[in-house]
């Protein structure tokens, strides 16, 4: 099942009397010479190694939503 937090945090905000101003992707890597590399976190890859221990398919998460509210 797919939720989309990041919009319904914007959502809330906006509620709350913010405007989204930006939603930008941070991808979740670094640079080797020229090449991205995948920089998952600990807490990311154990998750992710458990639950396949468990038959359960799942994909670290590659990038995270940065969300820029601003006051109206």
């Amino acid at each position: 099942m797919f939720i989309d937090l990041p919009g319904a945090l914007a959502r809330l905000g906006e509620r709350s009397g913010f405007v989204l101003f930006e939603r930008n992707v941070a991808l979740l890597a670094g640079l080797r010479d020229d090449t991205i590399v995948p920089r998952a976190s600990f807490f990311a890859l154990e998750q992710v190694r458990k639950a396949r221990a468990r038959a359960i398919p799942r994909l670290v998460t590659a990038h995270e939503d940065l969300l820029v509210l601003r006051a109206k």
